[in-house]
């Protein structure tokens, strides 16, 4: 927020009137370095943003109040804008860069966090010296690595799921696909018929055209005649067979059946009822 008095701008810090100020808490199973970084980050901030000394204390108590309020130990909220307050403003504002080398080649150490965990980054800074006594791991390694955590599980992903189930749909249907022949016989049904002993049974699986290692029936509407077969095919494939000896009028079941009088393929209809797990 800026503001001029006596002919010179100020700047100070906006907070919506809806910011609740719910910081991290003390108590969250966070790496401590994190946590204890917090209040030293948001007293820099202020440092930078505050051009007015008053207004800067201002809202460094104010800011002692918040973390407070989210379970900070006071001697460690004052020893952390202490520790701000010993930079000048001045350099504050001016923009922090790193070597273009580190920020290119440092290697980031992952580790899941756990607050068992020891010190990973003094154990590092100490034993980075004996990887340097290897030629080989010196041109590997050049930079010391970077600890960096990645969140545990925590109660939400253990009990919330976000892989929904799909809904499986059982029946047999056509499969869409371009030029199948099959697909303007096949019957669009979840249970099928036979017309032998007159009993209903369910489909359970989902099939199409496209599926393979099936047993279909081949039913004649004609005359209730109903055929079984088995091919680990595709059901398309195998029905330009089917097509292929009824047109050429060959000697197999289905090709002798539907050249009888008055019947043709357009009594045809088949059905997948059943997938095996198996090839055959």
């Amino acid at each position: 927020m800026v503001s001029l008095k006596n002919n010179t701008l100020h700047t100070d810090l906006y907070s919506k009137p809806t910011d609740t100020f719910n910081y991290l808490h003390w108590s969250s199973c966070h790496p401590f370095h994190t946590k204890s970084s917090i209040p030293y980050s948001l007293a820099f901030r202020l440092i930078r943003i505050c051009s007015c000394e008053e207004t800067l204390i201002r809202r460094l108590t104010e800011l002692t109040e918040h973390l407070k309020r989210r379970g900070f130990p006071l001697k460690h909220i004052q020893k952390a804008i202490h520790k701000a307050k010993e930079t000048p403003r001045s350099t504050a504002i001016q923009r922090r860069r790193l070597p273009e080398t580190q920020k290119k080649n440092r290697i980031p150490f992952v580790i899941t966090y756990n607050p068992a965990l020891p010190n990973i980054s003094s154990i590092l800074k100490k034993y980075f010296p004996i990887l340097h006594t290897s030629p080989r791991c010196r041109r590997a390694i050049p930079h010391l690595p970077m600890a960096a955590f990645r969140r545990p599980k925590n109660l939400r992903d253990v009990l919330v799921h976000a892989n929904i189930q799909k809904t499986h749909i059982c029946g047999s249907r056509p499969c869409n696909i371009r030029r199948c022949l099959a697909c303007k016989l096949i019957t669009t049904t979840s249970q099928f018929t036979s017309t032998v002993t007159g009993k209903t049974y369910n489909i359970l699986h989902n099939l199409s055209c496209d599926s393979h290692n099936i047993i279909y029936v081949i039913t004649c509407t004609k005359c209730k005649k109903q055929y079984v077969g088995l091919t680990s095919q595709t059901l398309r494939k195998r029905f330009k067979t089917h097509r292929s000896n009824i047109n050429n009028q060959r000697g197999d079941a289905v090709g002798l059946h539907f050249n009888l009088p008055e019947h043709d393929i357009g009594h045809l209809r088949v059905t997948p009822i059943d997938q095996l797990k198996t090839q055959t």
